[in-house]
C-alpha cells in the first residue's frame, strides 16, 4: 500500500489563507470526500499540474490546483492553489457528478 501524505508550502498555505480564510487541514479533507480530478492543461509546463473539485464536508466547494511529489519514498500531495467554487463551476460539477454512473461493485 502507497502511504500519500501532504506537502505543503508554507508560501502558498499563507496566501491560500490570506485569500480564502481556510485552514490547511481544510484542503487535506478535501481529498478523503468524492473527487473529480482532471490535467491542468494550461499550467502543466513545468510540472504535470493537476485540478481536483470537491464538496468540503460543511458543503462549501472548493477548486484545488495540486502537483504529486514523491518524497522519502511516499507520494505526497503538494497544493498550489485552493479557492471556493464560482457558481457557474458548482453548477457544471453537479451537472457532471449526476452524469456520472456510480462504479460497478465487485
Amino acid at each position: 500500500m502507497i502511504e500519500i501524505g501532504f506537502d505543503w508550502d508554507e508560501g502558498k498555505l499563507a496566501q491560500m489563507r490570506q485569500a480564502w480564510a481556510h485552514k490547511g487541514r481544510e484542503i487535506e479533507q478535501a481529498f478523503e470526500q468524492l473527487l473529480a480530478v482532471t490535467k491542468d492543461r494550461l499550467h502543466s509546463d513545468a510540472e504535470h499540474r493537476s485540478i481536483a473539485v470537491t464538496t468540503l464536508p460543511d458543503g462549501r466547494h472548493v477548486f484545488i490546483v495540486f502537483t504529486l511529489r514523491l518524497l522519502d519514498g511516499r507520494l505526497a500531495i503538494r497544493p498550489i492553489s485552493a479557492r471556493p467554487m464560482r457558481e457557474r463551476e458548482i453548477e457544471g460539477f453537479l451537472d457532471d457528478k449526476e452524469k456520472t454512473p456510480p462504479p460497478a461493485n465487485g
